[in-house]
């Protein structure tokens, strides 16, 4: 097994408004070394029931509902040490003019 598990990842939450939630995603790219890991297991340790696999490319999308953070993000590939990301909640002041 390998010692590392090398990741990069790009993470971008957006929030798309809906009509009674926030919906947000996370977006990223894992790699193993220096190859992109095809079909590793991405989702959140605490919600197993969120999750998705990277592409061919290994690229991943993770769509999320308000209120599921925070959370810890979990990557997961066939010979490599798992990786964990937390993830919490930024909140942005309203700033009325």
């Amino acid at each position: 097994m390998k010692t590392s598990f090398k990741l990069i990842l790009l993470v971008a939450l957006w929030l798309v408004p809906s009509h009674q939630c926030r919906s947000q995603t996370i977006r990223g790219k894992v790699y193993a070394d220096t190859e992109a890991a095809f079909a590793a297991n991405v989702f959140l340790k605490h919600h197993t029931d969120i999750h998705t696999i990277t592409d061919e490319d290994g690229q991943f999308e993770l769509p999320l509902q308000d209120g599921i953070l925070p959370d810890t993000l979990m990557v997961t590939y066939v010979g490599y040490k798992d990786f964990v990301l937390p993830l919490t909640v930024q909140t942005f002041p309203t700033v009325s003019p």
